[in-house]
């Protein structure tokens, strides 16, 4: 008999280091392919960063922007993530779905 009967014991932790394994090789690939996704777009990065703190700026000038939370009193965003989103614009370039206000 050529054939080895493997125990379920032993199918199990074969199966469970498999996983083991291929869940840290898709991590590492993951980690390269967003470290050269992050250098490759250093210009994009840059526009969008300058699009954040633009409207930042936009909602902290606001009469509904409440400083201490960091949120807008009118809709209840916080600030700090909405103004990261990307929006759809309409004809004007003003976002649909951004600032309630139609600000940006």
């Amino acid at each position: 008999m050529g054939y080895y009967m493997y125990t379920i014991m032993e199918i199990y932790c074969m199966n469970k280091f498999c996983k083991k394994l291929f869940i840290f090789i898709t991590n590492i690939i993951k980690g390269y392919i967003s470290w050269i996704w992050y250098y490759l777009y250093k210009p994009y990065r840059k526009k969008r960063k300058e699009l954040f703190s633009k409207r930042i700026k936009i909602c902290e000038s606001c009469q509904f922007f409440w400083k201490p939370a960091r949120n807008c009193t009118l809709c209840g965003c916080f600030v700090d993530i909405k103004t990261k989103g990307e929006f759809k614009l309409d004809e004007n370039g003003i976002s649909r779905d951004g600032c309630i206000m139609k600000k940006w």
